[in-house]
C-alpha cells in the first residue's frame, strides 16, 4: 500500500490548504507512466467538500510553494491575497462536480 497524496487543511475565514503533497511516483513520471493523475485536483475538491460539510464554507486558500505560484494562477485562476492565493470558486465547483458528484 502506498500513500498517494496528503493534504493538511485548517479553517481561518475559509479552508486553507496548508500543505498538499503528491507522492513522487505520481508526480514526476511522464503522464503515460504515472499510476494516478490529477491528484492535486482531487485533493483541492476534497478540501472544498470538507469546508462545506464542516463549516458551511467552500472558499479555498492555498499557501503555494514559490515555484508553484504561476501554475496555480494559470490552472486554478488563483488570486494573491497576502500570503494566501484564493482559488476561483467557479474552478473549485467544477472540480467537485468532476470528482465527487
Amino acid at each position: 500500500m502506498d500513500i498517494l497524496s496528503i493534504v493538511s487543511v485548517f479553517y481561518n475565514d475559509g479552508v486553507v490548504i496548508d500543505s498538499l503533497e503528491i507522492a513522487p511516483h505520481s508526480r514526476r513520471l511522464p503522464n503515460p507512466q504515472r499510476r494516478y493523475v490529477n491528484l492535486c485536483d482531487i485533493m483541492i475538491a476534497f478540501a472544498v467538500l470538507y469546508g462545506f460539510e464542516n463549516f458551511g464554507d467552500s472558499f479555498i486558500g492555498l499557501e503555494p510553494k514559490t515555484g508553484l505560484r504561476r501554475h496555480y494562477i494559470r490552472k486554478y485562476k488563483a488570486q494573491p491575497m497576502g500570503v494566501l492565493y484564493g482559488i476561483d470558486p467557479i474552478v473549485t465547483s467544477k472540480l467537485v462536480r468532476l470528482y465527487y458528484i
